[in-house]
């Protein structure tokens, strides 16, 4: 064909470009299926990375709360005898540790096997206990016998929980 002077080349044989063979639009479903798959991929970064810490079986009728006193975020949450971290809120400072004189709190992944459950339990109790308002912010009274409890055995069903 010959338009104005100029040739220009017709093929003839192929198709008229829609959607699927449309590169633009190859080149924007690829970028949303890239970007989809990092973001997927981030979030199994995040979940390796987050490590909540996990208040275990020596703090039960203890409730010693040096750890709330150096909690920068609050995320501690008070029982009758115990206290819970609420892992979302937990931002994995490593604060509270040292300060346990119990040394009930782990992080997620260092938790002995035979505690491992408490993992549960602390998301559990302390999203109860949340929405109870029972958000510990500053250092209270140990339980008047924690020192006797803390060669006593015990188990997570001496835990105690508010009246609802």
């Amino acid at each position: 064909m010959v338009s104005e002077g100029r040739a220009e080349n017709v093929n003839v044989t192929s198709k008229p470009r829609t959607a699927s063979t449309n590169p633009e639009r190859r080149v924007r479903r690829g970028l949303r299926y890239r970007t989809r798959n990092m973001l997927s991929y981030l979030n199994k970064i995040y979940s390796l990375l987050h490590m909540p810490y996990v208040v275990a079986e020596p703090c039960i009728n203890c409730k010693h709360t040096d750890c709330v006193e150096v909690c920068p975020v609050d995320c501690f949450y008070e029982g009758p005898n115990f206290l819970a971290i609420q892992p979302d809120e937990c931002i994995d400072c490593n604060a509270c540790v040292p300060v346990c004189p119990v040394e009930a709190i782990y992080p997620d992944d260092e938790l002995p096997d035979v505690w491992a459950h408490y993992t549960e339990w602390n998301e559990y109790l302390a999203n109860q206990w949340r929405e109870l308002g029972y958000n510990l912010t500053e250092k209270k009274d140990p339980m008047p016998d924690a020192e006797e409890w803390t060669e006593r055995d015990k188990n997570e069903t001496d835990i105690l929980t508010w009246d609802v």
